[in-house]
């Protein structure tokens, strides 16, 4: 999950964000002029994976942890690549000790024939848990499950967590401290961490396919975050593996309503999000006739294609708005997507997740 900088962080990034909004040069019809993949990401994606060629790994991002178009696209994509591309690991953006028991679900060794929703709710017990125990994700693992009791040991699929939830008490104490000193430092250690993880189920014969946010998944080095030093997942294992063996798909949505919470602990609700700032890769393609276009670099030139710099919103689990709802300059970051992603999907209008028990 991402977590929300100091207030004077947000204020310092916040006027520089908005001063580069106003200076971007587009026009209306300026976005007519960029490589779309395809007018329908439903139509899109099977070719865009076949097209792209295995990958030792997927890193599939959201950019809200409550936006229900999100969850589904990135579970579309992996049946996908379970079904036709050979992938047999799944790592979540959750604490291992939680993946572990929803894996012997998966496996049908826990003897346990209630559904994923009940399932969810027993296992994922941690705040914020709706990312997690929500309908759309128990809707995916009832079909998981179905997949795996279908077939031989060997050939099912695997569930995994990679978040920090569970350290040694070393391990913890360097973490609190960083969190405290140092949270650039503090965001480092958990991107290595989830690395490692990472690492450490990649195999080279089956795809490993990752969900998390898009601030986690896509290429730091795309992003102006000049003097922080700060590095994320997929920067890490385009580095370890080799740029040719990672696809990291990133998302974006210009309006509609999602689920988080207005601080750190507190209970979770659906709140709107606004039409997309001016400058922002979500308003550029807002100026499109597509609602949910699929944008994929199929080659070196139209990864150059769109080697823009762009405001690219991203809200994790807390979500206060400030004065200007889900604008709030602190959810931007100036990025250039052709490098920071594979691939984007957009959605013009979303709508929430829905939380278990709600």
């Amino acid at each position: 999950m991402v977590r929300s900088s100091s207030a004077t962080r947000r204020s310092t990034a916040g006027a520089v964000l908005l001063a580069l909004a106003s200076c971007l040069p587009f026009t209306t019809g300026y976005a007519r002029d960029l490589p779309v993949y395809a007018i329908g990401a439903d139509s899109g994606y099977r070719d865009m994976l076949q097209h792209a060629g295995p990958r030792q790994v997927y890193l599939l991002g959201d950019a809200t942890h409550g936006t229900r178009e999100f969850y589904l696209f990135r579970q579309q994509v992996t049946r996908e690549l379970v079904t036709d591309h050979g992938a047999r690991h799944l790592v979540l953006e959750i604490g291992p000790d939680e993946a572990e028991l929803l894996d012997q679900w998966l496996q049908g060794q826990s003897g346990n024939r209630e559904p994923a929703a009940t399932i969810l709710e027993k296992s994922v017990k941690r705040w914020p848990r709706w990312v997690w125990a929500n309908r759309e994700v128990a809707g995916f693992l009832d079909w998981l499950r179905a997949y795996n009791l279908e077939r031989s040991d060997e050939n099912r699929v695997r569930l995994h967590g990679m978040d920090l939830q569970r350290l040694g008490t070393m391990e913890s104490e360097i973490y609190a401290g960083l969190v405290d000193s140092d949270p650039y430092g503090a965001w480092n250690y958990r991107s290595n961490h989830m690395a490692d993880r990472v690492t450490d189920i990649l195999s080279s014969a089956e795809a490993t396919v990752v969900w998390a946010h898009n601030n986690h998944v896509g290429d730091k080095r795309a992003d102006d975050v000049r003097g922080t030093g700060l590095i994320s997942l997929g920067q890490l294992l385009r580095d370890r593996i080799g740029i040719d063996n990672v696809f990291i798909l990133g998302s974006a949505g210009y309006q509609g309503s999602f689920v988080a919470a207005p601080r750190w602990g507190e209970a979770h609700r659906v709140t709107s999000l606004p039409p997309a700032i001016d400058g922002s890769l979500a308003a550029l393609l807002a100026q499109t006739d597509f609602d949910n276009p699929l944008l994929y670099w199929e080659d070196a030139g139209q990864r150059e294609q769109w080697d823009l710099q762009l405001l690219h919103r991203g809200v994790g689990v807390v979500y206060q708005g400030g004065g200007n709802g889900a604008n709030d300059p602190d959810t931007y970051v100036a990025t250039r997507p052709g490098w920071r992603y594979d691939a984007l999907v957009y959605w013009r209008d979303s709508g929430p997740v829905t939380p278990l028990g709600d």
